[in-house]
């Protein structure tokens, strides 16, 4: 049996919607930019890099769901406003959980 190694894990730490593109970041954070216009987001959080990023289906105000998890195995949960050139486009934290391996003494 082969050893893997973590670093050759494909990644898809990339994102888009019609209005925002989204990437991982080395450090973890996630980088959003407007696809029309020049807004810009950061959203921190992750401690490690992020191994996929993925955006949830948008919500009858226009809002996306944005889903991150890192190689740490904490998954992200932002909620993603604007860049559509209407307005400021804005990320923000809606769940941040770590594995349950990770919370010893919580309860499970």
């Amino acid at each position: 049996m082969y050893a893997s190694d973590p670093s050759s894990r494909p990644r898809r730490a990339a994102a888009a919607t019609p209005t925002v593109f989204a990437y991982g970041l080395r450090t973890g954070a996630v980088r959003l930019l407007a696809r029309a216009g020049s807004e810009r987001a950061l959203a921190k959080g992750h401690g490690a890099p992020l191994a996929d990023l993925a955006f949830g289906p948008a919500a009858g105000d226009g809002r996306h769901l944005l889903a991150s998890a890192d190689d740490a195995g904490v998954i992200g949960v932002w909620g993603v406003s604007g860049g559509g050139g209407g307005g400021a486009l804005e990320c923000a934290r809606a769940a941040l959980v770590a594995p349950a391996s990770a919370r010893a003494g919580a309860p499970g």
